[in-house]
């Protein structure tokens, strides 16, 4: 009896270190639906719609040691929103209406810390930053007399963002886990270039902040 009562206790101790295993590098799998608002100073616009955002793609996370590791990888987002601005010239005033999506590239670059193994749940914070660079856009002017096709903005095609997270894993088999984790993500440049056409109507900081839900599979 006493032979298999230790028996059980080692049963018990090996599977605790087996489902508390780690890799140096992990890949994964993720998605983040959000929200996001679109953050101006400028007297001239008004009635801003945001839209809904969203991420997707592949990152890796390399840990130094079991608890501390960095994160990286290839992501595409999309934000847009929609707003009204005054249009005035020596001649006329009109309201426009600019509805735009922009697609980017993101690259972060992330420190994550995450606690012990407890049962199959870790708790993890990250911070860093992301590298996002514009792929495309689309967007439309429109008017009280209809769409304008000769308004045109010029966008950065580089915009830095802040990233915070706080989320878990979720062990499913040895090293997989599941993720889920609240991603704030504040824009810490103007998306919008102000050129000699729209220095007038675009004179105030116009950045995107996001929330984001990240789940995501590790493998």
């Amino acid at each position: 009896m006493k032979a298999k009562f230790l028996l059980f206790v080692c049963a018990i101790v090996l599977s605790i270190n087996v489902s508390a295993q780690y890799k140096e590098f992990q890949f994964g799998l993720m998605v983040q639906p959000g929200c996001g608002w679109f953050k101006d100073s400028n007297d001239n616009i008004s009635n801003v719609k945001n839209k809904f955002t969203s991420k997707y793609g592949v990152f890796g996370s390399y840990y130094l040691t079991e608890n501390y590791g960095f994160t990286s990888g290839i992501i595409i987002k999309n934000t847009g929103a929609r707003y009204d601005f005054n249009y005035v010239t020596e001649a006329f005033m009109t309201q426009y209406r600019h509805d735009f999506k922009n697609t980017y590239l993101e690259i972060p670059v992330l420190f994550r810390g995450r606690t012990d193994q407890f049962s199959r749940f870790r708790v993890l914070g990250e911070f860093g930053v992301g590298f996002d660079f514009l792929v495309s856009n689309n967007e439309s002017f429109s008017n009280i007399f209809g769409p304008d096709e000769h308004l045109k903005l010029k966008y950065r095609t580089f915009c830095p963002t802040l990233m915070i997270g706080l989320g878990t894993e979720i062990n499913i088999y040895k090293s997989s886990s599941v993720l889920l984790e609240l991603v704030f993500d504040k824009g810490l440049a103007n998306i919008i270039r102000k050129t000699d056409e729209t220095e007038n109507y675009y004179d105030s900081a116009m950045k995107m902040t996001c929330l984001y839900l990240q789940i995501g599979f590790i493998f």
